[in-house]
């Protein structure tokens, strides 16, 4: 089975990490697209559009709890990575990070790019943004929705193939009972 993970909110907690370091209030981002973020203030949504281009926010995030078991289910089926980078610097980083976290890893695409994602040839999907689960939503058999203040308004229960979780132990818990079936 083909497994897709996004990284950042997904397995870097790097918008905790920024709105830590800055003292900004993490539930105040309640739209994914921080431009669109009415609750924050041009001030913050400057400190986080910069910290985006700096590799060293992203080296002291580290990883969510349960990023360490995909490897696990990386050796199980076929797993991969898809995010999208600002920097070539911050690519290279997360793609040091998931080799060393997750030696399993079946591939790595890691884009210079700030736009949507395509989620071809996927069994299962693991994100934090609502967009890409919906604009891919025809290709997979599951999509799973990890839970963040920019998603909480999605109404999971009008799509049948995404479920929402908590966690990415959550997330890897689910993954592991629809696999480990078949």
């Amino acid at each position: 089975m083909r497994i897709t993970y996004d990284i950042d909110g997904v397995i870097i907690p790097l918008i905790e990490t920024i709105c830590r370091k800055h003292g900004i209030d993490f539930n105040k981002i309640t739209e994914y697209s921080i431009s669109k973020c009415d609750r924050l203030t041009k001030k913050e949504k400057n400190l986080i559009y910069r910290e985006f281009t700096n590799v060293e926010i992203f080296r002291a995030a580290g990883v969510y709890d349960g990023a360490l078991d995909i490897n696990e289910i990386a050796q199980r089926n076929d797993v991969f990575i898809d995010s999208n980078n600002v920097v070539q610097d911050i690519a290279f980083y997360k793609a040091e990070l998931i080799n060393r976290i997750i030696p399993s890893i079946k591939d790595i695409k890691l884009s210079i790019s700030t736009s949507g994602k395509d989620f071809k040839e996927t069994d299962i999907v693991v994100e934090d943004c609502v967009a890409n689960l919906l604009d891919n939503i025809q290709v997979y058999r599951a999509g799973i929705l990890i839970t963040r203040p920019w998603n909480t308004s999605f109404n999971e229960r009008d799509h049948s193939k995404i479920i929402r979780v908590n966690s990415l132990v959550e997330a890897n818990s689910i993954i592991k009972s629809i696999t480990y079936k078949e």
